[in-house]
């Protein structure tokens, strides 16, 4: 087998060092060193340079992806006149399905070709080196606000949607059920409350209205007591009477 031409091997290296170049798609970029001898400071830099060079990039594609979207919608509202399944990705590991216009009782269910859509295209960053700086950023934030606020105030659901776990969604559902639980309990505890509350309000009725009785009683004593004095004079004044 004829040896490769050193000549052509350096042309071609020196092609791959420029298309790295201009198109900043680095080793670095990729998680890897370009060299044994590349130091982990200098590794950080060079990635964080990839993903700075990278931005002008992803901008472009996000206008690009407005306008490709709009031109989806409409295609959508013309030529999508069949009765179809979509299948809608809210979850990683859980989609989700939507029956489009389905004829059904002399109408249309779910048609796409009436009504007004809203198109959203968001930006996130791209590279590995600058998600994890986005990733820091966002727990920097949540520490911030559960020292200033309290922690109630921080939600632990997006910083989980934000990490790089494979488990993710899991750990989400778990802590959704763990929340869920939480809230029954505090709502059979405000109920168990309010319960209690109930009944110390009837028994301070009770006892008052015990005190009350109470306070009455030698009063009716005395009004029982007096009319009996009355008829034993009345009594004894009729007995003197008849005797004289």
């Amino acid at each position: 087998m004829p040896q490769f031409p050193e000549a052509l091997s350096r042309y071609a290296d020196q092609d791959k060092a420029d298309l790295w170049t201009l198109s900043s798609v680095t080793p670095n970029f990729l998680g890897q060193q370009e060299s044994a001898q590349e130091s982990g400071v200098l590794y950080n830099s060079r990635v964080e340079r990839s993903d700075v060079l990278q931005s002008w990039l992803i901008d472009n594609v996000k206008n690009a992806l407005v306008m490709v979207g709009e031109q989806a919608i409409a295609t959508g509202q013309r030529f999508l006149k069949a009765e179809r399944v979509l299948r809608i990705i809210t979850e990683e590991n859980q989609p989700e399905f939507l029956i489009i216009n389905k004829y059904a009782l002399g109408s249309i269910i779910n048609d796409v070709g009436s009504g007004l859509y809203d198109l959203r295209v968001s930006k996130s960053p791209s590279g590995k080196f600058a998600k994890e700086i986005e990733f820091e950023k966002l727990i920097s934030m949540a520490q911030w606000i559960a020292s200033t606020f309290g922690v109630q105030f921080v939600d632990l659901r997006e910083i989980l949607k934000a990490s790089n776990l494979y488990n993710k969604q899991e750990m989400i559902r778990h802590v959704d059920k763990v929340m869920q639980m939480e809230s029954e309990i505090a709502t059979m505890e405000n109920i168990f409350n309010f319960q209690k509350e109930l009944q110390n309000i009837a028994q301070s009725k009770m006892q008052q209205r015990l005190l009350a009785q109470q306070l009455q009683a030698p009063n009716q004593q005395e009004q029982i007591i007096q009319p009996d004095l009355e008829l034993s004079k009345q009594n004894k004044l009729l007995s003197n009477i008849s005797g004289v």
